[in-house]
């Protein structure tokens, strides 16, 4: 949140807004890595764990939502009619419709998202309400920084420290869900209460 804060001052430093989002991906990284649970190896092949995974399936997804990221980011800013805006939304659909068709061939055991998943009785719903949400988020970060320093004169920590309610509130359930899987199991009851405190 702070870098996001700076973003403003650095829009104009290719090299320092590059070292910044660097840092904040290895940041978020770490964080991850501490979040999740330790796995323990089922087999005794544990250095050829590596192969048991989907790479091709996550380049694929991770291609298609850091160009649906950049496309709904840049489009209030550059138009809608742009073409930052319509060239990065057109293959973030691509890469997406080519994510799902590749995993449908792939094995269950190694499918980054296999197609089972979605008989799951509530998976539709929480796939529904995350798409809901994360397109505000991924417009609006942005566009709140830039307009607390321009029109609201504010400083640049001010501003993170603004937005922090908002990561910490994230970062909490993602971690709350390990620990209670109601909020997982029963999205229906979750999402309809999450959408009555706004």
């Amino acid at each position: 949140m702070v870098l996001q804060g700076h973003e403003y001052h650095l829009r104009n430093h290719r090299k320092s807004a590059s070292l910044a989002c660097s840092v904040q991906t290895d940041n978020q990284a770490a964080v991850a890595t501490w979040l999740l649970p330790a796995a323990e190896p089922k087999s005794s092949k544990a250095k050829f764990a590596w192969l048991a995974l989907d790479p091709m399936g996550a380049l694929l997804i991770m291609g298609s939502l850091a160009c649906f990221n950049l496309a709904l980011t840049e489009g209030p800013n550059k138009g809608w009619n742009s073409p930052i805006f319509i060239a990065p939304i057109t293959l973030s659909i691509v890469l997406g419709l080519a994510f799902f068709i590749w995993e449908s061939f792939v094995r269950t055991d190694r499918a980054m998202l296999p197609p089972v998943i979605w008989k799951i009785p509530n998976a539709i719903i929480a796939t529904l309400a995350i798409m809901v949400a994360f397109p505000f988020w991924a417009t609006s970060q942005l566009q709140y920084a830039t307009y607390y320093q321009e029109v609201g004169n504010w400083p640049a920590t001010r501003v993170a420290v603004s937005m922090l309610p908002q990561g910490i509130v994230a970062v909490t359930l993602g971690f709350a869900i390990r620990f209670i899987p109601f909020v997982v199991e029963k999205p229906r009851i979750t999402i309809a209460t999450g959408s009555l405190c706004k």
